[in-house]
C-alpha cells in the first residue's frame, strides 16, 4: 500500500513532467527585423522559422538563453507555432523573437 507521501512525490513528478519551459533563441528589432519581415514575406512561415533557427544551437547554449515558464509574448503579437517553435512579431512595433518551448 502507497503512503500519502509517496503517491504526493508521484503527483509532483508527474506535474514536473509537463510542465513547459520557453527558451528564447533570438529578439529582433529594428532593421534586424525589417529583414526578417522581407522573409517572411517572400518565404512564408516556414521560411521565416528557418532564417530565425539559424540562432538556435540547441542543448549547448540553454545555459545562456533566458528561460522561462511563462509564455514570453505579449497579447497584441502575432503568433505563428510549428512543432516546438513559436515565431512572436509586431509589425507596428518592428521587432520578431523565436521562442522554443520544451516540456520538462
Amino acid at each position: 500500500m502507497k503512503t500519502t507521501q509517496f503517491i504526493t512525490m508521484e503527483f509532483q513528478l508527474l506535474k514536473q513532467k509537463r510542465m513547459k519551459v520557453y527558451y528564447s533563441i533570438v529578439f529582433m528589432q529594428g532593421d534586424d527585423a525589417s529583414e526578417a519581415f522581407k522573409v517572411l514575406d517572400s518565404e512564408g512561415n516556414e521560411g521565416l522559422l528557418n532564417y530565425l533557427k539559424q540562432w538556435d544551437f540547441g542543448g549547448e547554449s540553454e545555459n545562456h538563453l533566458t528561460r522561462s515558464e511563462k509564455k514570453p509574448w505579449g497579447t497584441s503579437d502575432k503568433l505563428i507555432t510549428i512543432g516546438k517553435y513559436t515565431i512572436s512579431y509586431n509589425k507596428n512595433f518592428g521587432y520578431v523573437s523565436l521562442t522554443r518551448c520544451e516540456n520538462w
